[in-house]
Parts: C-alpha cells; structure tokens; sequence
C-alpha cells in the first residue's frame, strides 16, 4: 500500500492512478483555497468600488488602486496557492499537461494578479498558459484575460486586436463557445474607453444574450443606456433605462434608471409637465434628500432636450449648489452648465467660473480632460482681457464726469450693492426656514423631535436668541422673580457650559446693540469698503499720463481678446466689435496694423471685398515696410516667417544645450549672434538670460547685472522674461554667501530650457522628455525656496518615511507592527524596514525600496487606510512621505521637514 502511495506521489509517472492523484490534491488542497480566496476578493473589491453614474459604468468594477490594496491578503494567498499547486502537482511530459487542475492554477494566478492590478504580471502569466495550454479553454479565458488587462494598461489597439481574433474564431467553431460572454463583455470593456460607442451597443447587445442572472443584466441595461445617451438616442435610451427597472435593482441604480430615463425625455414624444411633476415628486421624497444634485440634474437635462436653455441652466445651477463639495456630480453638472453657457448664451465670463469649479474637482483621466481644460485657460485669457477693457472703461468712464453726476452714480452703485446683498440674506433665511420646515414634516413622519440631535440643537438656539440663557424651572419666562423668592433673585444658569458661554457673549452684545440702537461705526474714508464712496476713487486716473497709460492697457487688451474670440473661440462677431473698436478708438496704438490685419482677413473669408479692400490699402499705405504688408503682397512670406521663427527656435534650443554643457563662452557668442540674427524679435531676451547665467558662472558679475538691466529695461513689467531677470539680479545684488554657484543657476535653468509655449507661435524642436522636465521643474519653481533643494524624479528608486515623535512613539514597536503588515500584505515584495536618530526628539522609520514613485505613493496610501498600524497612533505623533533615493540623501542632512512636505504636497499629493 505504502509502495502504491509512494509511486502516486511521482510527478514523472503519467499512469492513471498518479495524474488522479495529483489532480484531486491539487483541487482539493491547494486550488480550491486559492479560488475561494480569490472569490472572497473579487466580493470584497465589488463591495468597495464606488458606482460613479455621472459617468458610464464600468461593466466590471475593478476599483481603484486604493481599494485594490484593501484585498492584496486575498489575492496573494490565491497567488500563493496557485504557485503551489504548479509547483507541487505538475505532470507536464511531453509538451502536454496530465493535471487539469494545474492549468487552473496558473488561471487562478492571473486572476489574482488582475485583480490586484499588476498588469505586468497578469500579462507573464497569460502569454504562459497561451503558449504552453494552445487549444484549451484555459488558454482561450487566459487571451481574454490578456486582452482585459492590455485595456486596463490603455494599449487599446493590441487589445481590440485580439477581441476581434477571438470573435472570428468564436464564430469558426474553434473558440470556448462557454466563455461567449466573458468574451463580448471584454470587447465593450475595449471600445467604451475608445468612445467607440456603435461597437459597443453591438457587443453589448450579445453580452446581454449570454449573461445570466438579474443583477448582471441590470447593469448591462443600464451601460447600454448609458451608451444611447452619449449617442443622443434619448428614446432608445429611455427604454433600456425602464428595461434595468424591469430587473428590480438596488435603490441607487433604480433611482439613476429613473432619474436617467426623465433627462433622456424627447421634445417630439414627451410630456413635459408629467415628467417635471414626477422629477419634483422625487425632490420632496426625504429618500432622496442625498440625491437633489442627481435630481436637479436631470431637470436640466429634460429641459435641454425640449430646447429650453434658461430653464436648463436654471436646474443645472441648483445642482451645482446641492452637491457636495468635490463631488463627480458637482464637476459633471458644472461642466454642463459652462457647456451651455459657453454654446448657447456666450457668456464666456459665467462659463468660465463654472469651468473653474470643475477643473478643482476633475483629474487627467476625466472624459475629454485635455478639452475642458484646453476651453479653461483659454477663457481664463479672454476673461482676463475683458475684465482689463471693463474696468479701465469705467475707470475713464468715471473720470470725465462732474463730481456731482460721477456720486450720484456711486451712490446708486452702492444702493445697488445693497440691495443685492439684502436679497442674498432673505434667499438664505428662506433656505433655511424651508431646512427647518422639512425637519417639521420629517417629525411629523415619525422621526420624534428630541431623536433628532440637528433639530433639538437648532431648537435650543432659537430659545436662547429670544429668551437667553434661563434655569430650567416653573416661571421660566420671569427674569425678576423677587416676589416668587422672597426677595431673593435668582442665578441664570446656562444649559450648557461651553455653549453659554459663548451664546451668553453673543446675547449680551445683542442686548448692548437693542438697548442703544447705534451700529458700529463704518471708517468714511475706507477704500476698501464698497460700502464707501472712497472704495470707487481710489483708483481713478487723475493725470494725462495715466489716462494714456489705461487707453493703451485697452488697446492691447481688446487686441487679445480679438485673437481668442477669433482662433480660439471662433466668434467671428466678437472678434470684429474688438478690432473694429481699437481701429476706431486707438488708431495712433502702435498695434493697429495687426488690427488692420485681422479685419482685412475677416473680412474677406466673408467675401466682403469692399471692407477687405479697405483695410488691406490701410495697411500697404500707412504700414508698407511690415510683415503684414509682405503677407499681403506676397504668399508664400508667411513660409519665410515661419522658417525664421523654427531657425530661432532650434538656435535658442542649442545655446540651451550649450549651457547645459558649461560651454559658457559658446553661449555669449549665441546670444550676440541672435541680437544680429533676430532684431526686434522678443526671443532675443531668452537668449540674453542664457548670457547672463554664463557671466555669472564665470563669476563676471558685472556684465551678469547689465545683461539683466537690458533685459527689464526693453520688457514690460509682467513679461514672464521680466520677472526671471529681475529674480536673477535680486539674487546677485543680495550675494547669498551660502547658496552656491551651482543652485543660482539652477533656479531658472530647466524652466527655461525650453520656449514658453505662450510667447511663441512655435514649438521648439526638443524632446518630449524635455519638455516635461522643463514643465515639471517651472513647476518646482513656485514652491518657498528653501524646498527648491528637491527635485522630483518618478521614475527614481523610492522610500517611504515615517517620522515619528521619539517620546511618545517607540519606534522599534512600531518597526515590528509594519513588518507585520507587510508581511500580511506585501509578502512577496520583499520590503524591509529600518529605524534612524532623526533628530533629538524624531525617529524616521524607512520602509524600503520602491521601483518608482507611484508604487510607493500606493503604499503610503495603503499605509493610511483600515488595518494599517499608523491609525493606532495619534496622528500628530508621525508624519509620513514618500521619497526619492536621491532626496533622501539631502533630507537627511538638512533635515527640514517643513520644506519637504511643501514639496511632497505638491508633487505627490496634489499632482493631477
């Protein structure tokens, strides 16, 4: 018997006995735990994933990466278990495999590593069982999976590849017809992303054939409405919403099906009043007090569809207001009202301030992030322009009337003011009187008065604002109750310590300001209170000098707005009131001719020769010898422009370069070639910052100074290359003794190192890897200066620190509490953990090493979440970052974490 049982456990015998063996072992003892685990993460991780219906559902939520670390214990035993059961139970003779259930083991391990989102592994794993399984269903599930995870790694093109390969040998017969739904779910997994929504409503209409089960096909239904709504095929669209109410859901996707299925109403087939009346029916439900954003929302979108734009603003701006903040629903219902605004009204002002809103809550991987940001900074320019023309009109405006007439108009201004501002009270004391009346009703409902914390409190505030603070007793209402108490008064006592005091304060001012009716007194002089008179003087123009100087702010101002109205925003009739009132009010501007310029261009894609004819003449005759007038006259000079303007960029690019390589004399030689090369061109001043750098690295002070001097003294105070000289020369001029050469220089070198993209009508012909670095250090720029030591490098080795305070935190424990956490949660990464002296109250703890930044941010944040030993701590006793190799070195020398977390919170915390 112990020979039979000796010979089963052979991985080398191929006979029946020993492969049925090892196949029911390997089931039973390791497999099976694997994939109950895995199932237990799969449950754990649906649980956690967050629906986000302002957005099309994900078929299958996968989750953050956050909240795939909450199950990496899960998958790391199914990982775990299915190394084991190949390990232990293979019989693979011959190019074949004798254990079936090995090849589950390898499935089970892709799985696991999906699920955990580590692609790279999951990819390993697959082309493994593809390769050495080819023919088996395990090998077809594995190139579905292997397509899934290349979607998730946005390699759409290799994925949608293989899917439709897998439809076509579907279709021949030589597919796993079983897996038919995995299938066609992992192709609108592939084309959703793509918006390729016509070949996802195809697939998604097999999906729904093959898929089994109520709550999977209530999802299904409702991505696929979802899909008609993107479409604009609100019918269509409306039907699959009734059709996932059909499948009786959770009450939130039953409620967005609803909700979802009333903004898809069409102009041509729906009742209008029914709809609005069922939206409001909802709106009173006390169910959906959390939802009135949702609600709103879909209003808005009901009334769009009937082609009631101010109706539609009106709900989606109450929908903005009742969502939360940073809210997916406040970012999608702000952006739909800037859309509108932006498209239907040209209100390019409000549209921008809706923009705003949603550009502090949306991140890079929001639908069109690249578009909506593009349209923000691009109003963001054009609202900066018009408040400019705005202001300094009035301002001029204001200055060429008589005293009497200009008070009598701030008088009425600040009347105005008022008036607004009383109205804004009495909106919110009627909000919150409606707050208190829903309250009311809700009491009424069932909820008892003094259940509810909110009521009872607001209860005792309203007492106290109108009696004060009284001792619970009979007569309560009596403040002298000598004749009650034989004479003896008696002592107020508050309700509550803390509170009276502080409501007691309040009620004795109150009482002060009733008892002598005086308000406090208003400074009659203020400039700052728009209350004030004073507050519209103080900046009004009082000089010649100063009128022009605001005439030719205007001048420049409505020029710009000119360019975005027309190149950018394509309003051509903005544009034209902008140029048409610069060529009529600022003739003598030294900008005209581009004004001119503009008009003739307009105007002759408008086929209106006259007026073309006219400005052209203006141009050849009063501007013969400039660039506009060579356009005109000839073609191809725009090409000439061109290659002058890309020859100075790759010239500026190369003496960037040079520097770089410390050939400073090289450098100096560019700068003056450039000034010959380039008159009169502003690029020319990039050049002479280089210059200057290269006489300070050659310790030429002086020539550094003038070189900075020419440089403020040819630019307007604002220029980006104005600020960067006089930077420089402050930092000269103070002669910082423990800054070295090599971090002056340092301070502008990357930000500079390549052309402002804002100041040229062309890119220079770098590398991507430039231009980031170049971006990423201006932004280092902006942080204080003592955090400018640090350079952010992501694809850097990485650690991640714990600072913790020596006398209350023994670090040593809370070594060991980390070690088992990631031996629970990271047992294959192979992290260690080590503690340092600080300083003479800290300890740092560093967890390493990390292959890049964003694997260590992962861990930090996991570090932060349920289950990590830091939330056992106070968190003022540790303070935690992740961390470069490179940074390390100078963190731990300086030792300044206040100017670390500056740089930690910009570039890993808050980086989008």
């Amino acid at each position: 018997m112990l020979a039979i049982m000796g010979a089963s456990c052979s991985r080398q015998n191929t006979k029946w006995l020993n492969v049925q063996y090892h196949n029911t072992t390997c089931h039973y003892n390791v497999w099976w735990n694997g994939n109950e685990s895995l199932k237990s993460g799969i449950r754990q991780l649906h649980e956690k994933a967050i629906n986000d219906y302002t957005q099309i559902l994900p078929i299958v939520p996968l989750g953050t990466q956050e909240q795939a670390l909450t199950v990496k214990s899960q998958m790391d035993k199914a990982v775990e278990k299915g190394i084991k059961g190949i390990k232990t139970h293979s019989i693979y003779v011959k190019g074949r495999e004798y254990v079936k259930y090995v090849k589950k083991c390898y499935l089970l391990t892709a799985y696991a590593t999906f699920y955990e989102q580590d692609y790279a592994a999951t990819d390993n794993t697959c082309r493994l069982i593809i390769s050495q399984y080819s023919g088996t269903r395990e090998a077809d599930e594995a190139r579905i999976l292997l397509a899934r995870s290349q979607c998730m790694q946005k390699q759409y093109s290799d994925a949608e590849l293989q899917f439709d390969q897998l439809v076509n040998a579907l279709n021949a017969g030589s597919f796993t017809a079983a897996l038919a739904d995995q299938l066609y779910i992992g192709m609108v997994e592939c084309c959703l992303p793509q918006e390729k929504f016509k070949k996802a409503v195809q697939y998604l209409r097999l999906a729904i054939d093959e898929t089994r089960g109520r709550k999977n096909k209530a999802r299904l239904y409702f991505v696929m409405a979802q899909v008609y709504q993107q479409l604009e095929k609100r019918q269509t669209a409306t039907k699959y919403y009734r059709k996932v109410l059909d499948c009786r859901p959770s009450y939130v996707m039953s409620f967005n099906a609803k909700i979802n299925a009333a903004a898809c109403s069409d102009v041509a087939v729906t009742n209008v009043a029914e709809v609005d009346k069922e939206l409001n029916k909802m709106l009173r439900d006390r169910k959906n007090m959390e939802y009135l954003d949702q609600i709103y929302y879909a209003k808005g979108e009901l009334y769009l569809g009937v082609k009631d734009a101010q109706k539609a603003c009106d709900n989606y701006k109450l929908s903005v207001a009742a969502a939360p903040v940073g809210s997916a629903q406040k970012a999608k219902s702000a952006l739909k009202m800037a859309d509108v605004l932006y498209d239907v009204f040209e209100n390019y002002k409000l549209a921008y301030t809706y923009y705003d809103t949603a550009m502090q809550i949306i991140t890079l991987e929001y639908p069109h992030y690249d578009e909506i940001r593009e349209r923000y900074y691009l109003l963001s320019s054009l609202v900066e322009f018009t408040d400019k023309i705005a202001l300094n009109d009035s301002l001029l405006n204001y200055a060429t009337m008589d005293s009497v007439q200009r008070d009598s108009l701030i008088r009425i201004t600040i009347e105005n003011l008022k008036q607004r501002e009383k109205a804004e009270r009495e909106q919110l004391l009627q909000k919150e009187l409606r707050q208190d009346a829903q309250k009311q009703t809700n009491t009424l409902q069932g909820d008892w008065y003094f259940y509810n914390t909110n009521t009872v409190q607001k209860g005792k505030n309203n007492f106290r604002s109108k009696w004060g603070n009284r001792l619970l007793e009979d007569n309560w209402f009596l403040e002298k109750k000598e004749l009650l108490t034989m004479g003896q008064p008696l002592l107020l006592q508050p309700f509550d310590d803390d509170e009276a005091a502080v409501d007691s304060t309040a009620q004795n001012a109150q009482n002060d300001s009733s008892a002598h009716s005086a308000v406090p007194p208003r400074a009659t002089d203020s400039p700052d209170d728009p209350h004030n008179v004073a507050f519209y003087l103080k900046d009004l123009p009082t000089t010649t000098e100063q009128m022009d100087s605001m005439h030719s702010v205007i001048a420049t101002s409505l020029l710009n707005a000119g360019y975005i109205y027309y190149d950018g925003i394509q309003n051509v009739t903005a544009a034209l009131q902008c140029y048409l009132r610069m060529a009529d009010d600022y003739s003598d501007n030294s900008q005209i001719v581009q004004a001119f310029y503009q008009l003739y261009r307009i105007y002759s894609k408008q086929g209106n020769t006259p007026s073309a004819n006219y400005y052209r003449d203006m141009i050849l005759m009063g501007f013969p010898d400039s660039d506009y007038a060579n356009l005109i006259r000839d073609e191809n000079y725009y090409k000439q422009l061109v290659r002058r303007s890309q020859q100075a960029q790759e010239d500026y690019y190369k003496t960037y370069v040079m520097f770089r390589r410390r050939r400073y004399e090289d450098v100096i030689a560019a700068s003056k070639s450039a000034s010959e090369s380039y008159p009169n061109d502003a690029i020319v001043y990039k050049f002479k910052y280089w210059e200057g750098l290269a006489y300070l690295a050659q310790r030429r002070k002086s020539e550094a100074i003038s070189t900075y001097e020419d440089i403020i003294s040819h630019n307007d105070d604002t220029a980006a290359i104005t600020v960067l000289a006089q930077e420089q020369l402050a930092y000269i001029k103070e002669s910082e003794q423990n800054r070295s050469q090599d971090e002056v220089i340092t301070k502008e070198d990357e930000r500079m190192g390549v052309s402002n993209r804002a100041e040229s009508t062309l890119q220079p012909k770098t590398s991507k890897r430039t231009e980031l670095d170049a971006d990423k250090n201006a932004v280092e720029e902006e942080l204080p200066l003592e955090s400018r030591v640090f350079r952010y490098r992501e694809n850097m080795q990485h650690y991640v620190i714990i600072i913790v305070n020596d006398k209350r935190v023994v670090a040593t424990q809370l070594q060991y509490r980390i070690a088992d956490f990631n031996s629970a949660n990271y047992a294959n990464s192979g992290l260690r953990s080590s503690p340092l002296m600080f300083t003479d109250t800290t300890q740092m703890l560093t967890i390493h090493r990390f292959k890049d930044a964003a694997e260590a941010m992962l861990y930090y944040k996991h570090l932060l979440m349920e289950g990590s030993p830091l939330l056992q701590l106070n968190p003022r006793d540790y303070s935690i970052y992740a961390i470069s190799t490179q940074n390390y070195t100078t963190f731990y020398k300086r030792k300044d974490e206040q100017a670390y977390r500056a740089f930690f919170e910009r570039f890993y915390q808050n980086k989008k």
